[in-house]
């Protein structure tokens, strides 16, 4: 978790295996040696998923970080074109997983610890005249404490305020007595109850096959975002051990990769409100039914023996409140806590494709559950929209007009606006619509939409449809996908920012990606 509140300027997002690789003369297969076995800081790319991605700025601070002796080396890179090849170092060992990354106490705080390097004399003398110069800062800052104004704490830090009329881009931070962290995550999802309780979730470092699944990180308000806390890995009792996952045998130290929230507050009568916090992620479903006070783990064990599919790599989840069910997919399927039999049941295996969406919407005898994903049916692989039949069954539709390349992952994200009508999205601009015809049977179709973008996330919120892209773009469309309006969001250098979800909450229409948070800036009619 990176605490440096300062992001190269020169920073750039690179996009696959060969661009990562090429970064460091390398091929993509070395590059993917090395997040393997090194943790070269690589960001998506779980199990069997194609698009990965990777900062500059994180893979040159891994690159250069300094180990311990014996890990460095040489290795020779030969240049294009039959050149002379040349003898630089090698990469060195990544450091071991620290799961005090999740929290911010200690003295890692989320920054990265290295050994002091070796000094000459001539860069002593040079070190020395500096540590005088800021000793002399801290105590004119000492001196000028007083008089220097508190920030006001009556709203969220907010960044660049004039960069997107309709979006204000928040700060992530937390203070503790004069010391700021500040955190720029891939933030996954973000929910709140009421106007200052907030949640966000993200990850830290994702895993692949064979390997460690990554680290998370669950962040909390009660002040409207001016202050967030994490949620130390310790108390979130994700154990620690391996598992198999197919021919792979993956290892966790924490709940690994937060895919998705929801917190809701239920009602206990007599003016009392409980809070209730559930989360998706890699090693499970967890929850809180006290504000985040104590924790539990909902899901078996991924290394439980009782079950042949591992509970594991999950990426979303739906959660009923009134029926006390809730649905879980991912990569292991689709799952089903059931409030009668107390337990979890795997009602639709995956494991070689991912489902990557949940949603419920109210009927008038049970909840009409879909679900969207890829379609792992290799004799119709555009078959990626799931629907739960009497018998808890799962029956499997294709939208017309529209193909998508199974390689891509299939459709990301789905929402169901009324008894009749839904909506999902996914790559390369797909955009689908949902109708039931007065038989009560559904069919999908697609519709235009103005880019060919990678669509990740929709929502409807103030009678529009919201969707966040691959590429910073937010659409919005009033008369389903008639006519479009777009906002452009940036990251904090200036980048197209990577949005993973668009979220109507309590507090406002907010927007989550690749180190970015933002929240729309005018208000909601409901």
């Amino acid at each position: 978790m990176e605490g440096d509140s300062t992001v190269p300027a020169a920073s750039q997002r690179l996009e696959g295996w060969q661009a990562i690789g090429h970064h460091f003369g390398v091929s993509a297969r070395q590059a993917q040696t090395w997040r393997k076995e090194l943790g070269l800081p690589v960001h998506g790319g779980r199990p069997q998923r194609v698009r990965v991605w990777a900062f500059t700025d994180e893979l040159d601070d891994w690159r250069d970080q300094p180990r311990g002796a014996g890990t460095c080396g040489t290795e020779e890179i030969t240049k294009p074109g039959g050149e002379q090849a040349e003898v630089r170092p090698s990469l060195p060992e990544a450091p071991a997983h620290n799961p005090a990354l999740f929290d911010s106490s200690g003295p890692t705080n989320g920054q990265r610890v290295a050994e002091r390097p070796a000094w000459n004399s001539g860069a002593q003398l040079v070190m020395f005249a500096i540590l005088l110069l800021l000793v002399g800062a801290l105590a004119g800052l000492f001196v000028l404490q007083p008089l220097i104004a508190r920030r006001p704490e009556s709203r969220p830090a907010q960044v660049d305020a004039a960069r997107v009329p309709n979006w204000q881009m928040q700060a992530i931070h937390h203070v503790d007595g004069g010391t700021e962290t500040t955190w720029r995550q891939s933030w996954t999802d973000i929910f709140w109850v009421g106007p200052d309780e907030g949640w966000l979730s993200g990850e830290i470092s994702s895993g692949g096959p064979g390997g460690d699944v990554g680290s998370g990180i669950l962040l909390h308000t009660m002040d409207r975002g001016v202050s967030w806390t994490p949620i130390d890995s310790n108390r979130l009792q994700s154990g620690r051990g391996t598992f198999r996952w197919g021919n792979n045998v993956d290892t966790w130290q924490d709940v690994g990769p937060i895919g998705a929230l929801h917190v809701y507050r239920r009602n206990l009568g007599g003016g009392h409100w409980q809070v209730e916090v559930w989360f998706a992620a890699t090693t499970g479903i967890y929850y809180s039914k006290n504000d985040g006070e104590t924790w539990m783990r909902s899901t078996p064990m991924p290394n439980d023996r009782r079950y042949t599919v591992p509970y594991a790599y999950f990426g979303s989840l739906f959660r009923i409140i009134d029926a006390d069910e809730v649905y879980a997919v991912g990569w292991q399927g689709i799952s089903h806590w059931s409030p009668i039999k107390r337990a979890w049941e795997l009602q639709l295996t995956a494991l070689s494709y991912d489902i990557q969406a949940v949603f419920a919407y109210p009927g008038n005898l049970r909840e009409d559950v879909w679900a969207v994903g890829q379609s792992g049916d290799k004799s119709d692989p555009y078959r990626m929209i799931y629907h739960l039949k009497p018998g808890n069954t799962w029956e499997k539709f294709r939208a017309s007009g529209v193909e998508i390349d199974p390689a891509t992952g299939g459709l990301r994200d789905l929402v169901i606006i009324d008894a009749n009508t839904g909506f999902a999205v996914g790559p390369n601009g797909a955009f689908v619509k949902g109708t039931k015809n007065k038989d009560g049977d559904w069919s999908w179709a697609g519709l235009h939409s103005p880019t060919d973008r990678s669509l990740n996330s929709i929502c409807y919120a103030d009678h529009a449809l919201w969707i966040a892209t691959d590429e910073g773009t937010v659409l919005r469309t009033r008369d389903f996908g008639r006519t479009w309006q777009e906002d452009s969001l940036k990251d904090e250098v200036g980048n197209p920012a990577v949005l993973r979800r668009v979220r109507s909450t309590d507090n406002g229409l907010w927007v989550v990606g690749n180190r970015v948070v933002y929240k729309y800036r005018s208000g909601l009619s409901n």
